[in-house]
Parts: structure tokens; sequence; C-alpha cells
């Protein structure tokens, strides 16, 4: 897929790099399955939690918070400021806390956590990036192409369209896909990227079948 070519053959802009929260670069991912670090819960953000990382794809890292199965796996961006190495939360006079409806017996959390630490793979301070500056205000315009992640299938980040803007808000539209698949999303989410993203952090870009593909 060639964005070049679609932007001409369709007649339309690429959203300008400056209107995302990501930085001009994609991050470099060091990191591995495995290690160890500590996550804010995406169902209580209040609440930092241990966290293994269970795969990676470009910029992002695939998530399970420990105590929980695979049905509440998440992705970060490696600059997410939710995200933090083993010891933040002591080093900050925060506790890390169980996930939100995961471990059975919230009363073992203590023995839980020593025995999950107890020689594991730790992250370590210099994996984790400073997260971008965001963007002053919404500057989105309807029409402007951009990919962003599915949130049905957030392993994929797919080819799509501002639909529609409304304050600090935008709708996305995949191109090529029903809008069953629509979506309304803060103009500063890290789910959302500036064409060729996908192609620079080497993270597979994902088309409607039946698409316009070089």
């Amino acid at each position: 897929f060639e964005w070049e070519d679609y932007l001409e053959k369709t007649g339309s802009i690429a959203a300008p790099p400056d209107l995302f929260n990501q930085p001009e670069e994609p991050p470099v991912n060091k990191f591995r399955i495995g290690l160890k670090l500590e996550s804010a819960d995406p169902r209580s953000p209040a609440c930092t939690c241990l966290a293994t990382v269970v795969d990676t794809l470009g910029s992002r890292i695939r998530l399970r918070l420990d105590g929980c199965d695979n049905q509440n796996d998440f992705w970060r961006q490696v600059d997410s400021a939710d995200i933090h190495p083993i010891g933040w939360c002591e080093s900050n006079s925060e506790m890390i806390q169980p996930p939100l409806n995961c471990l059975k017996n919230p009363s073992n959390w203590s023995e839980f956590v020593k025995k999950t630490l107890n020689k594991a793979d730790l992250s370590t301070s210099e994996l984790f990036l400073t997260p971008p500056t965001p963007p002053e205000k919404n500057m989105f315009e309807v029409g402007m192409k951009l990919e962003a992640v599915d949130n049905k299938n957030p392993q994929c980040i797919c080819v799509a369209t501002v639909a529609n803007v409304d304050k600090d808000k935008i709708k996305i539209s995949f191109d090529g896909w029903n809008n069953t698949s629509d979506y309304w999303c803060s103009y500063l989410s890290r789910d959302i990227f500036p064409v060729g993203w996908c192609k620079k952090s080497k993270h597979p870009l994902q088309t409607a079948k039946g698409m316009y593909i070089m």
C-alpha cells in the first residue's frame, strides 16, 4: 500500500503530523516479551498494577495485567505516560494495586506480588521514553487521512479518515469498511497516527478487502 498514490487517486489530503499527540518520529521499541513493568489499569486508570509484555509490534507493546487473563490485554505506545519501570510506585510513595475485577482473592495480593516479581525479568528505566508534547488545540478537519487503531481489534492499525469533528473530539472512519466500526476519540488520543507512521515504525498497516491497493 502506497499512501502517496492513494491520496492522489482519492483526491485526499493527509492530516499534518503536528496535529497528532505523537513525536516527530516513531520511538524505538526496546521492550521484549516477558518483561515486567508497572502500568495504569485501563479500566481504572488511578490504579497502577503489575503487568507483563506479551507482544511487541512497531512502537507498541501488548500488556497483560498480572492476575488477569488475555481477555483484558491492551496496547500502549512505548512512550506512554501510563507505563513505568518496576519500582516506580515505591519511589512515588504509591502502592501497586490489584487489577480491577481480576484477582480472585485480593487479601493475598501482597504475597502474589512477591511471588510474581521473584526472579522475574524486570524492566529498567532506560526502556521508558518521555511522552510527546501534546498539540494545544484540535486542528483536524473532516476528510483528512490518517492511520488509526481499530478499537474492536486493537492489534490493528488501519487506513482511516476524519469523518467528523466536534470540539476536542474527532470521529474515525476506516476506509473501505462500513460505519459500524466508526468511533469518536479525543484529538489527543495516542491511538491515531499521521500518514506513514506504520511504515516508519515497521508496524503492519491494515487495509479493507477490495480497497485500492498499489
